[in-house]
């Protein structure tokens, strides 16, 4: 993040996801993206599952991972679909990497245009 070789996220729509981490380290994962202007230059933010993602060795003050996210998702000011089942789960959605897709945020959709990819 934030060198040469970072990917160029505008107008795309990022897809992240964890397992195993605290909420202290997804807050750090956004606060990165943040920094590196990843955020501000999105079409859309989409959040899959963040799996056993809870305080085990710091504590937390009570702050949850979907604390974070939901701090984030209001803080930024593009579509977000939260709880998107894609990860580390049993019943996940497979998504081709870099296709062209539409987020339709306010029914949590995500149609991908399979167009070429047959």
């Amino acid at each position: 993040m934030g060198t040469p070789y970072q990917p160029d996220f505008s107008g795309k729509i990022l897809l992240i996801e964890d397992v195993g981490i605290e909420p202290y380290l997804v807050e750090g994962m956004f606060s990165q993206l943040h920094v590196a202007g990843v955020l501000d230059n999105l079409s859309g933010l989409v959040i899959g599952s963040f799996t056993e993602c809870t305080s085990k060795h710091f504590d937390s003050k009570g702050i949850t991972t979907e604390d974070v996210i939901d701090f984030w998702c209001k803080r930024i000011k593009v579509p977000c679909i939260k709880n998107f089942p894609y990860g580390h789960i049993e019943n996940r959605y497979v998504l081709p990497i870099g296709q062209n897709v539409t987020l339709y945020a306010s029914n949590c959709r995500l149609d991908v245009n399979f167009t070429g990819l047959l």
